[in-house]
């Protein structure tokens, strides 16, 4: 009888030790990170475009000030091609895949319209910050030295805001697109060859009026001006809807 007492007392006791150690060991373990999410890396990459946008069209405006802006503007290209080049490529294979379905080629070019629209939201952007016409060579060029010593004191990495996570969803939106290859000249790669604030052509007023019968808060943007053909970009609340094409007035929805 006290052979199996004591035989119970050490099982039970081997029994509380596997149980406590099993429970320390989960205790040490690194809890499973949430893989990132769509809305996550939609997020981070549109940040890294508006800002890649935004930066080449400060580069590429004050470049053609002066020989001195224009080696200090290719010098800063580089650099940040160096911090961000590889956030870029991913962003903006990552950009073109969502868009993908909205995707069509305007003249032997892929074209999505939502990469145009932000496109031109950030280069207007930088442009209003400019404000060269509307200085004089004097002032557009103090005005370059300083965006550009800004910019030169701000280099770094791109890390979009995804809070305590944005480390992982960076590294997460690079790893799924290991292949991909962007610039800030090219990027994005859907919209970045659009160029904004074109003069609107013949047909733009009329198709002004009949789009507005359908969507009273209509953006009408100038794809293409070279009469007699034109090109626009139709969207309603901010949500593009027609790319409308026109050859000596007549005019077809894509």
């Amino acid at each position: 009888m006290k052979k199996r007492t004591e035989f119970e007392r050490l099982s039970s006791v081997s029994l509380a030790g596997i149980v406590l150690l099993a429970l320390g060991i989960a205790g040490c373990a690194t809890p499973e990170i949430p893989p990132a999410t769509q809305v996550e890396l939609d997020s981070a990459s549109e940040q890294i475009l508006h800002e890649a946008v935004y930066v080449n069209t400060i580069l590429d405006n004050c470049a053609r000030l002066s020989a001195p802006l224009a080696t200090q503007s290719d010098e800063l290209r580089q650099a940040w091609q160096e911090h961000n080049g590889a956030y870029l490529a991913a962003a903006d294979a990552h950009f073109s895949a969502r868009l993908s379905p909205e995707t069509m080629q305007y003249r032997g070019v892929p074209l999505a319209l939502e990469a145009v629209k932000l496109s031109h939201l950030h280069q207007s952007r930088a442009l209003d910050e400019l404000r060269l016409p509307q200085r004089s060579s004097t002032n557009q060029r103090i005005v370059c030295e300083r965006q550009l010593y800004t910019l030169q004191d701000n280099l770094r990495p791109i890390i979009p805001d995804q809070g305590p996570r944005s480390e992982w969803v960076l590294d997460t939106l690079i790893s799924s697109y290991p292949q991909a290859s962007a610039t800030l000249a090219t990027a994005p790669t859907l919209g970045s060859h659009i160029a904004p604030n074109q003069e609107a052509s013949r047909s733009y007023y009329q198709l002004l009026e009949q789009e507005q019968g359908t969507c009273p808060n209509l953006d009408l943007r100038v794809i293409d001006n070279q009469w007699p053909h034109e090109a626009y970009g139709a969207f309603c609340e901010s949500v593009p809807y027609a790319l409308i094409e026109c050859q000596w007035g007549q005019c077809r929805h894509r």
